[in-house]
């Protein structure tokens, strides 16, 4: 059962990152237990610019990353 939850929520979150919306099945769950948010007006147009931010955001954790790594590099002997 924890397995399925995680791939439900996992999968919830690439496709929506991915797509730039709510996948259907997500959309479902919600209304399903009264769940669903309501969108106002430009909510979903925000949701069109998540990959950009993520693949920004990992680009300048991996620059930091490196320029940690060169700046506490230890001089072979």
């Amino acid at each position: 059962m924890q397995l399925k939850a995680y791939n439900l929520l996992n999968g919830y979150l690439v496709d929506t990152f991915a797509q730039g919306k709510y996948p259907d099945y997500w959309n479902a769950y919600l209304e399903n237990r009264g769940w669903m948010p309501t969108f106002e007006e430009g909510d979903e147009e925000l949701l069109k610019y998540t990959v950009v931010t993520i693949s920004h955001s990992l680009i300048i954790v991996l620059i930091q990353l490196r320029l940690v790594s060169l700046i506490y590099e230890r001089p072979a002997l």
